[in-house]
């Protein structure tokens, strides 16, 4: 492993972009703020996706048991 790889692995830097986080290791990977509120939003906007589809077809099966 590249020191690199060890600072991610003891938490020195974040896992997704390599930023320095902090000069304290805590022994596990982990992501900056800027990271973790980036992925948060593609969690949302995954789950607005979803909710969309299943509206969908929730719409579409009603439309056709009223056929």
């Amino acid at each position: 492993m590249s020191f690199y790889d060890d600072y991610v692995a003891d938490g020195l830097c974040c896992e997704s972009c390599g930023v320095l986080i902090s000069l304290n290791e805590v022994g596990y990977s982990r992501r900056c703020v800027a990271c973790e509120i980036e992925e948060r939003q593609r969690q949302r906007e995954a789950q607005a996706a979803a909710r969309k589809a299943r509206l969908a077809a929730r719409r579409e099966s009603r439309r056709e048991s009223r056929r």
